[in-house]
């Protein structure tokens, strides 16, 4: 896989007022969501799900990963158990609270 071309992660929604998508480390915006178009709760799942992208990323990256590794024989269960767990992790940051 080639290197990331986008802000590295984390990223967190901004949701008072306006609703933004924000990288932790400098608070810039990577984008603004039209709250005004749209029921709230449609707005910020939206922010949830585009603010968990780096994070849905790189737990697929890591199970492609995982699976190529083990092409060739079963994937012991300790691995498994933590590729489920890392790829969890990223949808229930996308889902929310």
């Amino acid at each position: 896989m080639s290197e990331s071309k986008w802000t590295p992660g984390p990223w967190e929604p901004y949701i008072p007022g306006r609703k933004f998508v924000v990288p932790v480390r400098n608070f810039n915006s990577i984008c603004e969501l039209n709250a005004f178009e749209r029921d709230a709760a449609v707005v910020d799942a939206n922010a949830r799900l585009i603010a968990a992208a780096p994070d849905l990323y790189e737990a697929c990256l890591e199970a492609i990963r995982t699976i190529n590794a083990h092409s060739t024989e079963p994937i012991p269960v300790g691995v498994y158990s933590r590729v489920a767990r890392i790829l969890g992790d990223a949808l229930s940051k996308a889902e929310g609270p």
